[in-house]
């Protein structure tokens, strides 16, 4: 995978009504995505998340508040920079290394492709 491989989305909400609204984080539309696993980030505080890579895919879905997200391909060190707010999906690819930097108050969805044991398991450490 390379960074060219990233998708970013503004999803927007599928339908509203007055006793709800319905907001998709992916429907089979991020490539062969497959989530095994999901997490919700409730961010107390700004600051930075990550610095780290897999050997799998993974995806964030902005439930609430604004995340930016810094993306480098390990291989070719090409960068890209993202701003997510509600409703931004971003897929990162395998061997891209990410950072992110939530503002407090953010909520957010995290998935894998396979289930999450630890960061010692699952996480690459980088620097960027």
């Amino acid at each position: 995978m390379a960074i060219k491989d990233i998708i970013h989305q503004k999803r927007g909400i599928d339908h509203e009504d007055e006793r709800r609204a319905i907001l998709t984080a992916f429907n089979g539309d991020l490539n062969e995505f497959k989530a095994a696993q999901v997490k919700m980030y409730l961010i107390k505080q700004e600051r930075k998340l990550a610095g780290c890579y897999h050997e799998y895919n993974v995806a964030f879905y902005i439930l609430e508040g604004e995340v930016k997200f810094i993306l480098e391909d390990i291989k070719t060190k090409e960068r890209k920079e993202y701003i997510l707010t509600k409703t931004d999906v971003l897929l990162i690819p395998s061997h891209i290394a990410y950072q992110a930097f939530a503002k407090a108050e953010t909520k957010m969805l995290g998935f894998t492709e396979v289930p999450f044991v630890s960061t010692e398991k699952n996480d690459i450490k980088y620097e960027f």
